[in-house]
């Protein structure tokens, strides 16, 4: 009887023992690659030029910007009419035209907010355009101490 058993575990067909050895080949095969790979590699770069690279970068990484410094900058810049809690980092214009200025524009005005831009925008389609900057106080009720603030900086040029 054990004789039978370990002739079962023993006795392989002929296409069986073709793929025990073409696994076995395969292994050898793999581990003669892995020894064979650090002959074939490329040498180790030189540390001279490992130490310039990390000096040229290290050179570069100063002269780039934090975010903290550009936001210090930003504030410093930040022009007289322009509203101080504007996080907004494209220039403010010189002038900004009241009949083609959009309502982001408007807002990061000092002194004007999103009731003032509402108002303006209706001032604005019921008269076809503000023809004349004072309409902005009378008709559109921006307060006295607003307009102060915003008319050297706007114009009322007709609409393109």
């Amino acid at each position: 009887m054990k004789n039978r058993i370990a002739e079962a575990y023993t006795s392989f067909t002929r296409a069986e023992r073709m793929g025990i050895a073409a696994l076995g080949v395969l292994v050898l095969l793999l581990l003669a690659v892995r020894i064979a790979l650090p002959y074939f590699a490329d040498k180790p770069p030189d540390t001279e030029e490992n130490a310039r690279l990390a000096r040229e970068w290290d050179a570069f990484k100063r002269q780039q910007v934090t975010p903290e410094q550009d936001s210090a900058k930003a504030r410093l810049e930040k022009k007289d009419y322009q509203d101080a809690g504007d996080n907004n980092p494209s220039p403010m214009p010189d002038m900004i035209n009241i009949n083609t200025a959009d309502s982001a524009t408007l807002v990061r005005l000092k002194g004007v907010g999103p009731k003032n831009v509402t108002a303006i925008f209706a001032c604005r389609k019921n008269m076809h355009g503000i023809k004349v900057k004072s309409l902005i106080q009378s008709q559109c009720n921006v307060s006295k101490e607003n307009y102060k603030l915003i008319a050297p900086h706007i114009s009322v040029a007709d609409k393109q």
